[in-house]
């Protein structure tokens, strides 16, 4: 009788070590393991990376920031102040874009590598109780309907099972929280990458820059033609948010000098133009009538951005450049 004491003492049953083997270590447990939080550094930089990024594109966005970098400039030249305003807004929101998607594609794939590590250590550790404990309970669970004898397993199996399922669930956390890392970096590099594609971030500084180029050797587009009517404010391409002010007028401008094709255009406000209360434009008419009654415009505006730099009426009797 003192034998089989003994025994039941020094056994462990088979319902005992599945509590064991899904035992999850406190909280004192998983920290106690050297290294862990460092393991977590780069899962908590890409939360704290995804704020700051989207953070820095809230502030360009801004209605008031916008328009004190749209606006920094003051030469005295409507159009080369707007370009020069919108080439280092533009140079801004491409330059953080850039370093978003960067930045988070390394910091995703390093996440990726110590993730994968993270789990191989945790399969591991778990090895040995997976050869020796979990195969013996499963072999049973598959007899079990020929009603066979559950397994019993020594304290020595109990402890280093214990010890084993200690010592592995850190790894597993730190794996799961860097794969959940490597989302984040994703989700944020994505969503640069779409809005760079969608507004053309990459394009946008050399078009401005060109047309500076422009402005100073004067060599700009020029035309004669009719402006439609039917114009509203509007802001130079780029990302917006809602309120942001809109510093330009949108024209449609049309004549031979544009191949008869419309031209959409932008006129600063600063340059104080408007059309004419009489001899509008009027696009439901043909060419003989509308040469005839409405006014024509000598344009000058840029290649790229078709910003405008002046807007000259031509006498009727004229018509020409």
């Amino acid at each position: 009788m003192s034998s089989e004491k003994d025994g039941d003492r020094r056994n462990v049953s088979a319902e005992e070590m599945r509590r064991i083997l899904t035992a999850r270590p406190n909280a004192q447990v998983i920290r106690s393991v050297p290294g862990l939080w460092k393991k977590l550094l780069p899962f908590f930089l890409s939360f704290a990376l995804l704020l700051l990024f989207l953070g820095g594109v809230l502030v360009l966005l801004t209605p008031a920031n916008a328009l004190r970098i749209w606006t920094s400039s003051d030469s005295g030249a409507p159009a080369r102040d707007l370009l020069t305003g919108y080439l280092r807004w533009y140079q801004a929101l491409f330059l953080l874009s850039a370093a978003a998607l960067v930045v988070n594609v390394l910091l995703g794939l390093f996440q990726l590598w110590k993730g994968v590590c993270s789990l191989r250590t945790y399969r591991r550790i778990g090895k040995p109780v997976r050869e020796n404990v979990v195969t013996r309970l499963k072999l049973w669970e598959y007899a079990g309907r020929l009603g066979a004898v559950p397994p019993e397993f020594t304290p020595e199996e109990a402890e280093a099972s214990r010890n084993a399922v200690a010592q592995a669930e850190p790894y597993a956390t730190a794996g799961a929280f860097l794969l959940l890392g490597v989302l984040l970096c994703a989700l944020t590099a994505g969503f640069f990458l779409a809005m760079g594609t969608a507004e053309h971030l990459a394009e946008l500084p050399g078009q401005a820059k060109a047309d500076l180029a422009q402005l100073e050797a004067g060599t700009l587009e020029e035309a004669v033609v009719w402006i439609s009517p039917k114009c509203r404010p509007a802001r130079l391409p780029g990302p917006y948010s809602k309120d942001q002010p809109q510093l330009t007028m949108r024209y449609g401008v049309i004549g031979p000098d544009t191949g008869g094709q419309w031209v959409r255009v932008y006129v600063p406000n600063a340059l104080g133009f408007s059309l004419a209360g009489e001899r509008l434009y009027d696009e439901n008419q043909n060419v003989a009538w509308n040469l005839e009654h409405a006014q024509r415009y000598l344009v000058r505006y840029t290649t790229q951005l078709h910003v405008v730099e002046r807007v000259t009426p031509l006498r009727p009797a004229t018509g020409t450049k």
